[in-house]
Parts: C-alpha cells; sequence; structure tokens
C-alpha cells in the first residue's frame, strides 16, 4: 500500500489527480483541506489544516503512515505579496523539512512553465523558490512544470477566453505561441511518477500535445463552440497599448498585462525525457477542448 498525502487536493487539478489515482486500489488517499472549508472529496481520508502551520503539519505526519506527498497547494493570485511568502514558500519549507524528517519516499511538486521566462510576478518568483529548495533537499523529488493547464471544471486559465470568444465577435488577438496542457495529461502524468526510479530527482515539462499560435487557439475555441468569430492578429508592439487603453476603459477585463507578457516569450518546451521516463502522450490542444467545451 502506498500512503499519498496530497496538499491543494480539492483545486481544479487536484480533484483530477484524485480520480486517476483512484483507479489504483493499492493507492491509499489522504488529502489536507484548508480549514473546515467544503471539500466535496469522496472516498479519500481527510486531515484539516494549513501548510503554513508546521505544529499542524507535524501532528499529521505523526498520526499518520506517508509514503508520497504531492504537493499542489500554491496561492496564484493575491493582492498581498506576503501571501505568496507565506503559502507557496513558507508552506514548501514546513512540508519538506517534515518529508524529511519522516522519510518520505517521494515528493511530487507542481511548479509553473513561468519560471522559465523572464518575468517579474511574485508567483513565479516563489515557485522558483520553492523548486530551489526541494532541489536542495535529500529526498526523492519530482518537480513538473505544466503549461497553462486547461479541462473540465476549469475555473481560471481558459475560462477567460471562452468567455472572449462567446462575448466577441470580432477578436483582437496577439501574435504569439502557446501549448495548455489538458488536465488529464497532468493527472497522468503525476500518476506514473509516483514509485517510478526513473523520475526520482528529476524534473519534467509538461505542455500539451501542440503548440499554436494564439490566434489559431481562439479558431480553434470558436469552431469548438460552434460560433462564427473574425479572429484578428496584432503584432506584440501594437497590441500592448491597446490592451493597456482597453484595460483602462473596462477594468473588469479578464486578462491582465502579465499574462500578455508571458504569452510574448512563450516558445515550445522540450518533453523528450518527460516522454522517454513517463510514457507521456499529451492530447492536442484540439482534442482536449474538444472534451472540455462538448
Amino acid at each position: 500500500m502506498n500512503n499519498i498525502f496530497i496538499t491543494g487536493a480539492s483545486g481544479f487539478l487536484g480533484k483530477h489527480i484524485i480520480n486517476k489515482l483512484k483507479e489504483n486500489k493499492d493507492f491509499n488517499i489522504r488529502c489536507l483541506v484548508y480549514g473546515q472549508a467544503p471539500h466535496r472529496l469522496d472516498g479519500v481520508e481527510i486531515s484539516y489544516g494549513d501548510i503554513r502551520d508546521y505544529n499542524a503539519l507535524a501532528k499529521v505526519f505523526s498520526e499518520n503512515s506517508i509514503d508520497t506527498i504531492i504537493h499542489l497547494a500554491a496561492v496564484i493570485k493575491s493582492p498581498r505579496n506576503n501571501d505568496f511568502l507565506e503559502v507557496n514558500v513558507n508552506g514548501t519549507k514546513n512540508l519538506v523539512e517534515l518529508a524529511e524528517k519522516h522519510g518520505i519516499r517521494r515528493f511530487i511538486f507542481t511548479s509553473t512553465d513561468l519560471v522559465m521566462y523572464n518575468l517579474t510576478h511574485p508567483y513565479r518568483e516563489t515557485k522558483l523558490i520553492c523548486e530551489n529548495i526541494i532541489r536542495s533537499s535529500n529526498l526523492n523529488f519530482t518537480i513538473f512544470r505544466p503549461t497553462p493547464i486547461y479541462g473540465p471544471g476549469d475555473t481560471k486559465n481558459f475560462v477567460d477566453l471562452v468567455s472572449l470568444v462567446k462575448k466577441m465577435p470580432i477578436i483582437p488577438v496577439v501574435k504569439c505561441g502557446m501549448d495548455p496542457v489538458y488536465v488529464g495529461d497532468v493527472a497522468v502524468a503525476i500518476n506514473s511518477a509516483i514509485g517510478n526510479s526513473l523520475a526520482s530527482r528529476k524534473m519534467y515539462n509538461l505542455p500539451g500535445g501542440s503548440f499554436h499560435d494564439l490566434p489559431e487557439i481562439f479558431r480553434i475555441i470558436s469552431k469548438t463552440l460552434g460560433l462564427r468569430r473574425i479572429v484578428v492578429p496584432v503584432p506584440g508592439s501594437l497590441f500592448v497599448p491597446a490592451f493597456l487603453l482597453y484595460k483602462k476603459i473596462f477594468p473588469r477585463f479578464p486578462l491582465d498585462l502579465f499574462q500578455v507578457d508571458k504569452w510574448l516569450q512563450n516558445r515550445p518546451l522540450d518533453i523528450s525525457e518527460t516522454r522517454k521516463d513517463l510514457s507521456y502522450n499529451p492530447l492536442t490542444f484540439r482534442e482536449g477542448i474538444s472534451l472540455t467545451l462538448c
């Protein structure tokens, strides 16, 4: 029996990972749920706590047998920069220290592809710090760097793009590339790393199975929704000032400049190691968005 402890389990990715892990009868799954929040996690054991609280975490570790940690919990957006440090960095430090103390067999961490780009944002910066904390430990770790994740139940990443397609008959879009990853493929990759000696002390890129320019992404979404939309590619040099003006007029516009800046830097990621060690074979965006929207 492999006793698996998951942080951030009640989130979008966490629920898909749990569903994948539950297919294996040799896995006993325990999830850390923040406070007394409703979680709707069925068929798993629950521990309530906060990764920022070392003593509460230590109690969970001392009272339960844990072999594998899947660390998903993180602050992605917040008006307070200190939240990123407290949750992402200090929470990860607590988990790593307790994992070393209790001889955890595998520590799996979901980072982000943002760490590979020249961007200034507390989420990106704290994820990079977390990677370094884990890599400096004595743990058998596996670190994943997924591109933006989408799929059924997504409320953050591609919901905004789909919303734009539904509302705007003419869509001006910056010319840049993107290879979003289907949530089911991320869950399969994480499942494949558990107990896999090839994945020990390794980092893996997790993009989707196809790289498209952003105008093509919008065309694929439009076609999948059965909508006729005119997509107008715009050079980045013109798009950014126009975008900033649009944000002033419509401050609740769902995208921000950080996302646009990242899009302009996107490039195809190497997944040769991911394929070799984990038999990674991700869906194309056309395949994944069809499963998401249909």
